[in-house]
């Protein structure tokens, strides 16, 4: 019976642990996006720096349950977008920000609890 309540507690521990990365992703993804949404071509470059340092910040957390190749996606989508940001063209900063967007969501949906991820 020990080992039952030994085990049961492993479980339990093992589920709080992906619940709080799940929570942890999304609150991320969230603020991520919330900050890619408010850039302004003419006034991004104080706060592409910031979402740069944001992103270093909890890219290596992020690392542990993401695949690498989304992180660097995302990685070079905000390069794209500093890079866009720097020699203020509009169009350029469009397009970058909404792939950037879009990868933002694909490291949402990787965290998301559905048949697809369990396989």
């Amino acid at each position: 019976m020990k080992s039952f309540y030994i085990a049961l507690c492993a479980f339990v521990l093992l589920f709080a642990v992906i619940a709080c990365n799940y929570v942890f992703i999304n609150q991320t993804s969230d603020e991520l996006e919330r900050r890619l949404t408010a850039l302004d071509v003419g006034t991004a470059k104080k706060d592409i720096a910031e979402l740069n340092i944001l992103w270093e910040r909890k890219r290596v957390l992020m690392s542990f349950s993401i695949p690498n190749a989304e992180i660097q996606a995302f990685q070079e989508r905000l390069t794209a977008l500093q890079y866009a940001v720097y020699f203020r063209d509009p169009a350029e900063f469009e397009r970058c920000r909404a792939l950037a967007l879009g990868a933002v969501s694909d490291l949402r949906r990787l965290e998301r609890f559905s048949v697809e991820n369990l396989l």
